[in-house]
């Protein structure tokens, strides 16, 4: 709720390094991810976790979060 009504665009257009978007598929961020993803600089890569909720923490979604930003850390770092 304290980020309702904040305008992080800015910020993300001054990204200056590879940058990737998750979202949780049952989040309500998932709408301003894409937002995000759209105004962010090259390299960029945005992914949607299906059945995960805000936390990532039901299924096996936080799996997936993890695995997701491991393969983007080895891409780039």
């Amino acid at each position: 709720k304290e980020c309702r009504g904040s305008n992080f665009g800015p910020m993300v257009k001054k990204i200056s390094v590879p940058i990737k978007i998750i979202c949780a598929g049952k989040g309500v961020l998932k709408k301003g991810g894409k937002v995000y993803f759209n105004l962010a600089n090259k390299p960029k890569e945005s992914v949607i976790i299906k059945n995960a909720d805000h936390s990532f923490n039901n299924d096996s979604t936080e799996e997936i979060l993890f695995t997701e930003t491991l393969k983007w850390l080895r891409r780039f770092f």
